[in-house]
This record gives C-alpha cells, sequence and structure tokens, in this order.
C-alpha cells in the first residue's frame, strides 16, 4: 500500500518535515527569485499573493506578481481575499483580489483565498469574473449552508486549526463537504501538527488517517497538474 504524504495545503511555518507536502504563503513583498531558485531546486512549492491585511501598507504590481508566479515552484496564487473587519477600503480590496483571480485564470493556477464575513463577495467575484481557475477556501470556518453554496460554486475547502475546538457547526460542514473538495492545514498556528490535523479530521469522518491522506493527496495532485 503507497504511504502517501500528509498535505498540508497552507502554512506560514513550514517545518520541512520529509513526510509533508507543504506549501508555505510567501507575502508578495518578502519574495524574490532566489528564494523561488530555492524552493525549485529543492523541489517544494509556494503559494504568492499581496494579502488585504497588506493592502493599504504595500504597492502591487500584477506584473510582479505573475513573473514570480510562472516560476514552477509556486503552486498556487495567494493568499489573496476580502475581509470585511479591516480597515481598508472595500473598492480596493476587490481591485487587487479581482486582479490575482484573472492572472490565474490567464496561467492556469488555482488561489488560496483569504476571506473574512466576505463568503458571498467571493461568490459574487467569481460569477462575476467566470473564472474557471481552483478556488481553495482556506481555514473554512463557516456552517454547512455556507459550505454547500462555496462547494455549489466549485470551491475546495480547506479547514485547520478550529476541527479541534468542538464547533458543532463547523463539524457538520465539515463531514458534508465531499473528501474530492477537501483539504487541511495548519495556517499561522506554529504549535499545531498537521498530524493532528489529519487525526482530527479522520476520526470526525469515520474513516482511516491513511484513507484521508491518499484522497487529499489526490486532490492536490489534480490541482497540481492544472497548474
Amino acid at each position: 500500500m503507497t504511504n502517501f504524504p500528509y498535505i498540508n495545503i497552507h502554512t506560514h511555518h513550514p517545518t520541512g518535515n520529509k513526510d509533508t507536502v507543504e506549501i508555505p504563503n510567501l507575502f508578495l513583498q518578502e519574495v524574490d527569485f532566489d528564494i523561488l531558485k530555492l524552493a525549485n531546486k529543492e523541489g517544494r512549492k509556494v503559494s504568492i499573493g499581496l494579502h488585504p491585511w497588506h493592502i493599504s501598507s504595500q504597492q502591487f504590481d500584477i506584473e510582479q506578481l505573475k513573473g514570480y508566479c510562472l516560476n514552477n515552484a509556486v503552486f498556487a496564487i495567494g493568499e489573496t481575499g476580502l475581509d470585511r473587519v479591516i480597515n481598508c477600503p472595500w473598492e480596493t480590496q476587490l481591485s487587487i483580489f479581482e486582479q490575482h483571480l484573472l492572472l490565474a485564470e490567464e496561467i492556469g493556477k488555482p488561489v488560496i483565498i483569504h476571506a473574512v464575513r466576505s463568503y458571498p463577495d467571493i461568490i459574487s467575484v467569481k460569477k462575476k469574473l467566470k473564472v474557471k481557475t481552483p478556488f481553495i477556501i482556506h481555514g473554512f470556518n463557516g456552517n454547512s449552508q455556507t459550505a454547500d453554496q462555496l462547494l455549489n460554486n466549485g470551491c475546495y475547502l480547506s479547514f485547520g486549526h478550529a476541527l479541534l475546538q468542538n464547533k458543532p457547526k463547523l463539524i457538520e460542514a465539515f463531514t458534508k463537504t465531499p473528501v474530492d473538495r477537501l483539504f487541511l492545514e495548519t495556517d499561522d498556528n506554529a504549535a499545531l501538527h498537521i498530524q493532528s490535523v489529519y487525526q482530527q479530521a479522520a476520526a470526525l469522518r469515520n474513516c482511516t488517517e491513511a484513507e484521508l491522506k491518499s484522497q487529499v493527496f489526490r486532490n492536490f495532485a489534480h490541482l497540481s497538474e492544472k497548474g
């Protein structure tokens, strides 16, 4: 039986564990070509984008982002998204989010999405732009109705630390999410091990950890083929 690696689809604290494929998030302002050259040499994958939290303090150059994201080390664009609780003009957020999506559509890579009180807005923008590139909603923390709306619009859902917090509505959403649209992550929790997320996820779905690893790996491989 194949021993599939863990897939940690979104992390700010990569561990370098050999049994895990990690997708570290690189903020646009932290990236240079030397970082990507090293990632390529070591066979690692990353994601790159301008986080909504950084919009007000960073200049955004879509051509610069494109130059980075054409690199083979870049698995996905992002994280990018919409956040209704930050002090950043909504129209500015929308503009930059849309530019990320159009770039992802152009070069054929998934998008890792940060969404705070903005799931309906994410769906609305997706419909408006008619983009087909896969959306990965990272750190999903909504209920099953919200999950259904996102899934029905072609999104993948990634779950992390919240699965360990005994939130009945979130657990219901997680157990109802089709396994072929599912990812797991540690996000910015440096103390959280991806193995712990998989163990909890397998228990909640009444399957083995090996079965879950196999399916999430297939999900990752499927999106990697699109890039």
